[in-house]
């Protein structure tokens, strides 16, 4: 999993660099929704 959230070194454009973070952090984000609706759903 440490592979996957490494920036690929090549990348040299700042931009493109921030799409890249702000993407993986929308998923993140979408999983933590899921897993709490999920423990709401059981309680």
């Amino acid at each position: 999993m440490a592979a996957d959230l490494t920036v690929d070194p090549a990348i040299t454009d700042a931009n493109h660099t921030d799409e890249i973070v702000f993407r993986r952090s929308e998923y993140l984000g979408g999983m933590a929704i899921a897993i709490l609706a999920m423990i709401d759903h059981q309680n």
